[in-house]
């Protein structure tokens, strides 16, 4: 199974920066603390949806959120 661990490590990474937990995120955002755990572990990744809801939530912007992703694709396109 692919990881994705740039994403994830920023989840992860901000979340313990601001002090937040699993369930946190989770109460705030209204997903499963399991989702919020495979986002985390790169097992998959949030929806556009989440993703934004997350953005607010971490005080990061979607594109500093992304911002490895996009490096990625463009690499991989080249």
């Amino acid at each position: 199974m692919l990881k994705i661990t740039m994403l994830s490590d920023k989840i992860l990474s901000r979340r313990c920066e601001l002090g937040l937990t699993q369930r946190d995120i989770s109460l705030a955002i209204d997903v499963s603390e399991l989702s919020v755990r495979c986002w985390e572990n790169g097992i998959y990744e949030p929806s556009v949806t989440h993703l934004v809801k997350l953005s607010v939530l971490l005080d990061i912007s979607l594109d500093e959120l992304l911002e490895e992703e996009f490096k990625h694709a463009r690499h991989n396109n080249q």
